[in-house]
């Protein structure tokens, strides 16, 4: 009773918060109405949803506590599994009758004693189903219900993780503990561990099992329940007398006017008195007939009969909701059915196998033993049985050489005689058979050749007749073809004589122009850059000629970077045009009116000045950049350091050749050799000393007994042998790097006879390419290759291509090389830290600065090889790399093939560089998805634009020579090209007579009559003209457009060269095609 007592409120103090609550609300509500204040009104809708938060939790945490302190729990120290009560909150709120009651407390009787069950605890399971973080021990009895709800909650969520962490520890720590057994033992072991985990598996699905059918019988407890309960109790549970509730208020309000008025007016002195009239204005509001409730007995009766309605409704809806609730426990049980069925029948499988198993195993044990003590017993007889037969065979063997040596003589004398009879005998019948053979042969030859000469004449017929009707054909198609092609080719040869006219005209007018002028460049530089008569300067702007655009507000530096800008996409942008409306003139008037140049007090040319000639952030940059350099080369040498004294003692191990008497000199050069190694190896690379002419002379000796495919004996020289035997690969290696460094011309013939050796040896020796790989060799031939461009004016160009083919060669061989038993650094790794190693000394940007375009093949070969080796390599990231090499490279090509096709005469070299970087952008841009080629092109419009004047050049020397293959690639580049974006369709076209798409049309007749050559001019043709009016506008000024549609209605019926089309006009877009050039 005290308990209860003190969980009661006492009612005067309720009351009096109530009332404040509620005087004070609607004293909020009169100021906010007063004032027509909306922020009060949001502020006190806000306390009361946080209110009614805070109230909805208590209840929930209060029903939480009254539930877990309940006694009919089972005091049990194990582990409680307690399957899920069903609508207990429903029943609670049907708990304020009496008759609900006693319904409520027999249900709550039931629920506990079916729905709790005990599970005791075991050995096995432990681990799995009760790990340590799962409950703590509460510190308070009030607490208990909080904790054990979150630690519950929290158990949910991570059972699954816990299950299979301990699963796989126990298996870890079961195979660490069967380590040094036997293999069988190792079988039977994880058999019995996967025994154990099917049992616990089995137990946890009957466990479920047991859990779904008792709360399926709850579940059937509760609608019964449910359907017994009556709507009259519900209805008189939500309805009072009005007697009760007016006694239950007036003795209420008494108590609390009659004790308790002084406290409250003592404790609240600043509650505030209501003005006069108040209340009878709060009256007269509130007995408004808005505010009246209906009183009439006939509402009362429909507003009962709509409550009763509405009780049945719920009570049908709760109904359902526990059958829904029915079903779906039986499908749960169902399926734990099915998996305990599939669980069994996997158990028995694999007992079968065992059974099996065992059976076998048995089975081949007797059996090998049976045959072991069998085949003893066979040997032992048959050792013994030998031997017998032995000496009689010795003994009968001498009796039978007397007797045959007696009867052989006899034989030999009568033999003599008959073979002499019977030689006689044959040759007299081999020469009768012959001469009948000839008589034969000489007969069918003679038939023979009848047949051939009457079968020669009817082919001769056959042949003249299908000729004559061939003939016949070809002239009826080349009749028709003439009638039909004759007109188009007339005009053809007219706008062609026309277009000559008109561009001769033209420079008449300039050579004019010129003269009236007396200025060799009288051409604007803003009209030349929109009509991309000449190829923009690369040169950067004097001080006071730097350009900016104003619009973007970008300061650009040179024309390629003022022409680039205007096709930009961004500029495009700002500007609201597009790339189909774009052509000369809007070029034009845009560098007319938006490029500036900086004036001299500008502060914007002042900081692009000051950037250019201080160079801060360069010089920040290349410090950076420098520090990585050390940081990663010095990382590199200490680990090829040891790598490459393990390897040298591993290549005169493993090689095992014999050795060979050389000649003395040969051991005397070998050992100067070393010490001259000892002697250099005091200086470093850049600083060493040269050398005298006594010590070239017997490098230039011993070269002479390694390199010579033949020594003084004549025999063959095998310079692996002859260089392992005598212990001296390290020694050439490091001379070789010495000999890159000095600037001494008397070494070049040394060094290019070392490089012939070291190819040799790349190629026979797998330990040679892993000790140039893996050693300080390689980086400090990259070292090399830098410090002689950066030093000497014209670098010889059979220097940098062998030396780029070594290592070409031998980044290519290593990956196939077996590296775990000499304990190396994987290939992948050393490979990703060389090519960062390229990256921080800007080895391809390095390379196209210094225009080394004369190499440009070893240079091609090298980072192609370094790029396929990237790719091939698993579980490591290629694009990373690629951005490494690809920008530097391709920067260097372009930037080669513009100097070499525009400075130079055209010649083979020209043509072979053009070749290369034509092979290499088809090769990058003949993919489907977007290679990284394609996005710098669509970054950079300045690399679109060069190459847009790269193949203007090239059509116009290429026309000149008879190379047609290469002007077949160069069509399908520049169709790849057009196809990339709609900015490089728009580069094909813009500057009329100077356009890409003018020189096409340009070309000879050849291309537009022979089938095999037409295919890619016209189909490049349509993929610049398709959706470009500028374009077609060009086109039809020089050829007609029914050459385009007479095209693609041909390609249509064509079957040979079908995949070639639809590689580059793919055949779902025909029709769309031929529509667009016959509407226009």
């Amino acid at each position: 009773m005290d308990k209860t007592k003190d969980k009661e409120i006492n009612p005067i103090q309720w009351t009096f918060h109530v009332e404040s609550v509620r005087t004070s609300i609607d004293r909020v509500y009169q100021l906010c109405h007063q004032k027509l204040h909306v922020l009060g009104c949001k502020e006190m809708l806000f306390y009361l949803t946080n209110s009614i938060k805070d109230f909805q939790s208590l209840i929930e945490i209060i029903e939480l506590e009254k539930n877990f302190d309940t006694n009919s729990h089972p005091t049990s120290i194990a582990w409680e599994i307690r399957v899920p009560g069903a609508f207990v909150d429903e029943d609670k709120k049907l708990s304020n009758n009496d008759q609900s009651k006693k319904i409520h407390t027999n249900s709550i009787k039931n629920n506990d004693t079916e729905d709790w069950h005990i599970v005791e605890r075991k050995r096995k399971s432990k681990a799995i189903l009760n790990p340590r973080c799962v409950m703590d021990i509460p510190q308070t009895k009030k607490s208990m219900a909080k904790i054990a709800h979150a630690k519950q909650m929290q158990w949910e969520e991570h059972k699954k993780f816990l299950e299979e962490k301990s699963i796989s520890k126990k298996r870890l720590d079961k195979k660490n503990s069967l380590k040094n057994k036997k293999k069988d033992k190792i079988d039977v072991v994880v058999e019995e561990m996967e025994e154990e985990y099917m049992d616990e598996e089995w137990k946890a699905l009957t466990e479920e099992e047991e859990s779904l059918a008792q709360e399926e019988e709850s579940l059937k407890k509760e609608i019964e329940d449910e359907e017994l309960t009556s709507n009259h109790d519900s209805i008189s549970n939500k309805f009072m007398d009005l007697k009760s509730c007016v006694d239950k208020w007036s003795s209420e309000t008494q108590k609390y006017a009659e004790d308790l008025w002084k406290e409250i007016v003592q404790k609240n002195v600043n509650f505030g008195y209501r003005k006069v009239g108040e209340i009878l204005q709060k009256h007269e509001k509130f007995s408004s007939p808005i505010r009246k409730k209906p009183n009439d007995y006939e509402e009362r009766l429909a507003r009962a009969e709509e409550v009763r309605i509405q009780i049945l409704e719920d009570k049908c809806k709760r109904i359902r909701q526990l059958f829904d609730k029915v079903a779906k426990v039986r499908q749960k049980r169902l399926e734990i059915i099915e998996k305990k069925r599939i669980h069994l029948e996997r158990k028995m499988q694999k007992a079968e196998q065992n059974r099996k198993k065992i059976y076998e195993d048995a089975i081949l044990k007797n059996w090998e033993e049976e045959n072991y003590l069998r085949s003893m017993i066979f040997e032992r007889a048959a050792e013994t049985a030998l031997r017998d037969i032995q000496l009689k065979k010795e003994a009968q063997i001498l009796q039978e050489r007397l007797n045959n040596l007696k009867e052989e003589r006899l034989k030999k004398c009568e033999e003599k005689a008959a073979k002499e009879a019977a030689a006689k005998e044959r040759l007299r019948q081999t020469e009768d058979e012959k001469k009948a053979k000839l008589a034969l042969k000489i007969a069918k030859m003679e038939v023979i050749v009848e047949q051939k000469k009457a079968k020669e004449k009817e082919k001769s017929d056959m042949i003249h007749n299908k000729n004559v009707e061939k003939n016949k054909r070809k002239d009826q198609k080349i009749e028709s073809y003439n009638t039909e092609r004759g007109e188009l080719m007339e005009k053809i040869i007219e706008k062609q004589k026309n277009s000559t006219i008109r561009y001769e005209k033209g420079l008449d007018q300039v050579r004019k122009k010129a003269n009236e002028l007396g200025i060799q460049k009288s051409i604007d530089t803003f009209i030349s850059l929109s009509q991309f008569t000449h190829l923009p300067s690369f040169i950067e702007y004097s001080s006071d000629k730097i350009k900016k655009c104003t619009i973007c507000d970008i300061i650009l530096s040179s024309d390629i970077n003022v022409i680039s800008h205007c096709i930009d996409e961004g500029h495009m942008v700002k500007s609201k045009n597009k790339y189909e409306s774009l052509s000369e003139d809007v070029i034009k008037h845009f560098l007319e009116n938006n490029i500036i140049t900086l004036d001299k007090e500008s502060p914007r040319r002042h900081c692009y000045i000051n950037q250019n000639n201080g160079l801060p952030i360069l010089l920040s940059n290349t410090i950076k950049n420098k520090k990585k350099e050390i940081k990663l080369k010095k990382r590199l040498l200490q680990k090829a350091k040891i790598d490459e004294e393990n390897l040298i003692n591993n290549i005169y191990i493993e090689e095992g050749i014999t050795s060979k008497n050389y000649p003395s000199s040969y051991t005397k050069y070998i050992n100067t050799l070393k010490k001259m190694e000892i002697d250099l190896s005091k200086y470093d690379f850049e600083n060493c000393r040269s050398l005298s002419n006594s010590e070239i002379s017997t490098i230039q000796k011993s070269l002479y007994f390694v390199g010579n495919k033949t020594n003084d004996q004549g025999n063959t020289n095998d310079i692996v042998n002859c260089l392992i035997n005598n212990t001296n690969i390290e020694v050439y290696l490091k001379l070789y790097i010495y000999f890159i460094y000095m600037k001494d011309t008397r070494i070049e013939k040394l060094i290019f006879k070392l490089q012939q050796i070291l190819l040799q040896l790349t190629n026979k020796c797998q330990l040679f390419n892993l000790l140039i790989f893996y050693g300080t060799f390689f980086i400090n031939m990259i070292d090399g290759i830098i410090y002689n461009i950066n030093n000497s004016s014209n670098i010889s160009k059979k220097f940098l291509e062998s030396q780029l083919s070594l290592l070409t060669i031998v980044v290519e061989k290593i990956k196939n090389i077996t590296t775990n038993k000499y304990d190396l650094q994987s290939y992948e790794d050393k490979l990703s830290l060389y090519i960062d190693y390229l990256n921080t000394v800007n080895f391809f940007k390095f390379l196209s600065h210094k225009q080394l375009t004369f190499a440009i093949d070893s240079i091609a070969s090298f980072y192609f090889i370094l790029l396929k080796q990237v790719q091939f390599i698993q579980n490591f990231d290629s694009n990373y790399l690629k951005e490494y090499l690809e920008p530097g490279f391709f920067s260097f090509l372009i930037d080669g093939c513009l100097e070499n096709i525009y400075s130079t005469p055209f010649d083979e070299n020209n043509k072979k560089i053009l070749n290369v970087f034509i092979n290499i952008f088809i090769c990058y841009n003949n993919q489907i998805n977007i290679t990284f080629f394609k996005k710098i092109i669509r970054k950079k419009t300045e690399i679109s634009v060069k190459i847009t004047y790269i193949f203007t050049k090239s059509l116009q020397l290429l026309v000149k020579s008879s190379d047609i293959e290469t002007i077949k690639n160069l069509l399908y580049s520049i169709l790849l090209f057009s196809k990339i974006s709609q900015k490089t369709k728009t580069l094909c076209y813009l500057g009329w007579t100077q356009s890409i798409a003018y020189h096409l049309t340009l070309l000879p007749l050849e291309f537009f009559i022979k089938w095999k050559y037409r295919i890619y001019l016209l189909s490049t043709l349509i993929s610049i003209c398709y959706q470009s009016p500028n374009a077609t506008m060009i086109v039809r000024n020089e050829i007609d457009i029914q050459w385009l549609v007479k095209f693609l209605e041909d390609a249509k019926d064509c079957k040979n060269d079908s995949d070639i089309i639809n590689s580059m006009i793919p055949k779902s877009s025909w029709e769309k095609i031929l529509l667009y050039f016959r509407e226009v």
